[in-house]
């Protein structure tokens, strides 16, 4: 139960890193006089038209990105240890060693000897990002 609790909490605080990092917990609702904000779909953003924007492409996606950890990050044989990963712009992922997972989650892991666990993700327009743990199996 300890672990588990602890689980979540390292993916809350994961998820909160990931909003303080990409900007999501912070709002700024004032626009420049030059500017409307246009919403398109679940997008919203400033737009440069000025008062007449009529069709407007909503800016170009972003690369996806990725962030992981592993908690304990240093373990005895027969112990596990805890993966916590978020990323952005993503509309899949995968987990080396586990295979197709959610793009932000954790999982549970129990590695035999020091292990690399790369998590790579990709965006809807095809582009990929990878970024990788590591957790360290002492003898």
């Amino acid at each position: 139960m300890m672990r588990y609790t602890l689980a979540l909490f390292l993916v809350a605080l994961l998820v909160m890193l990931l909003g303080l990092v990409f900007g999501y917990l912070s709002l700024d609702i004032s626009a420049p006089e030059d500017r409307q904000l246009v919403a398109s779909g679940a997008l919203a953003y400033w737009s440069d038209c000025g008062y007449d924007c009529g069709e407007v492409s909503p800016p170009p996606s972003a690369d996806p990105t990725c962030i992981i950890s592993a908690y304990p990050a240093t373990l005895r044989g027969g112990e596990s240890s805890n993966l916590a990963w978020g990323s952005e712009n993503t509309s899949s992922a995968y987990l080396s060693s586990v295979g197709t997972v959610a793009v932000v989650g954790g999982t549970n892991v129990s590695p035999r000897e020091t292990t690399i666990y790369t998590l790579t993700v990709y965006s809807r327009q095809g582009a990929a990002n990878a970024c990788a743990t590591h957790v360290n199996v002492l003898p």
